[in-house]
């Protein structure tokens, strides 16, 4: 069968890897991200393996299909496509069954001498031999491995050894196009959080069971952990409306128990009192273009969930990490803010209300160094992308000649 095709002809690719049928917005932005910038370059025709694909057409207008419940569709489709995408934000776990499916769908693409491509990705610690073991096999098999950050491409060059060239691919959340300032602008008005200074906060349920913490979490945290953090953001706060005169916005990026962004803010805002007048609670789930866009709008951005911080970044807006996991520490980093970002396990209340003061101190200043990064991360993602589309563009000859040795190595 080839693959080859005019210029006119969409490339043909199968992605998966993301909670793309949940409501998460992280997980949907990187959708929306991988849409925009790979349509902005050629025609592209997108098919997402998903859990819920009715989730993923609704949202997205994509077509979808849920392997598990039709494998002989999903394995038509890989035949016929032109690659393979993995992302993230991080596909990779210790869970067999989890990755025993990835393998398998990694088996079908070689088969059918399509190529593999791991897309800007986020590694978890792998302790399960087994899931390690899946982890080299589907990077091997691909022909790009691209880390959203410096944090999870060392720690995929010590999993892989120097046997696969470890890409640095930017988080395609950061290319995602959002809704118009005027859009944003009315979508505040609606919750009494108009013009002025604003510092939007996106917290994180973490008084969840331990099962949950497990699965989900780097780290457990203890009931004293998140009394002191809700502390911490209630100081915060305060400082903020009586020193500042601002307002106070927070902002669900999920809004589904157990995972409901709203519950820690609401209670942040029942320790304020009477100060909780300035605070505004966004009740509703929206999506990724209209999060950004109202991140956007926002003078800075405290951050527990990670793409908060990856959206709010990426539209010029200075942030502080409370970092659940190491990932968030390694955004910060990578986004040229290590020194504003501070461990929930570990968090000091008044490092966290000093940092938000300098910044408020020296916006401008804050806001050039935050846009500087931004182009360059802009640069670096329009290189690498280059790069993926040329793998995935390969003429059907050159990709069948780099699978059999590939298949006689192994």
């Amino acid at each position: 069968m080839s693959r080859k095709r005019s210029e006119c002809d969409p490339t043909r690719l199968c992605l998966t890897g993301g909670w793309f049928s949940s409501r998460n917005v992280g997980d949907n932005a990187i959708l929306c991200g991988l849409c925009d910038a790979l349509s902005q370059r050629s025609a592209v025709a997108l098919t997402v393996f998903t859990a819920v694909p009715e989730n993923v057409r609704d949202h997205h207008g994509l077509p979808a299909i849920a392997p598990k419940y039709a494998p002989f569709s999903a394995l038509a489709k890989i035949r016929g496509c032109h690659g393979l995408l993995y992302t993230g934000g991080t596909p990779f776990y210790d869970d067999p069954v989890h990755m025993l499916y990835f393998a398998m769908l990694a088996t079908a693409a070689r088969a059918f001498r399509v190529p593999v491509v791991v897309s800007g990705i986020s590694l978890r610690t792998l302790s399960r031999p087994l899931c390690r073991a899946m982890t080299r096999y589907i990077c091997r098999s691909a022909r790009y491995v691209g880390a959203r950050e410096h944090r999870s491409q060392a720690s995929l060059r010590d999993l892989l050894s120097a046997e696969v060239d470890i890409r640095l691919l930017p988080d395609p959340a950061t290319q995602m196009q959002a809704i118009s300032a005027s859009a944003a602008e009315a979508e505040l008005a609606g919750y009494g959080a108009g013009d002025g200074l604003r510092i939007g906060i996106c917290l994180r349920d973490l008084a969840t069971s331990t099962s949950f913490q497990k699965s989900h979490y780097s780290s457990r945290f203890t009931p004293a952990h998140i009394h002191h953090l809700t502390e911490s953001l209630v100081r915060l706060c305060r400082v903020v409306i009586k020193k500042h005169h601002g307002k106070i916005v927070f902002f669900p990026m999920n809004t589904i128990s157990p995972d409901d962004d709203r519950v820690p803010a609401r209670a942040v805002v029942d320790r304020l009192g009477s100060a909780g007048a300035h605070c505004h609670v966004v009740d509703r789930q929206y999506g990724p273009r209209e999060m950004k866009g109202m991140l956007a709008r926002m003078t800075a951005v405290v951050g527990v969930r990670f793409h908060s911080l990856v959206l709010a970044a990426s539209a010029g807006v200075p942030t502080y990490a409370l970092g659940y996991a190491p990932k968030n520490h390694a955004i910060m980093k990578y986004f040229g803010r290590s020194e504003y970002c501070q461990a929930i396990t570990k968090l000091k209340g008044d490092r966290l209300i000093d940092g938000i003061d300098r910044t408020l101190r020296n916006l401008e200043s804050e806001q050039r160094s935050v846009a500087l990064r931004n182009d360059e991360i802009d640069r670096a993602f329009d290189n690498e992308i280059r790069l993926v589309k040329k793998v995935i563009g390969t003429d059907n000859k050159e990709v069948r000649q780099w699978h059999d040795g590939i298949l006689m190595k192994k």
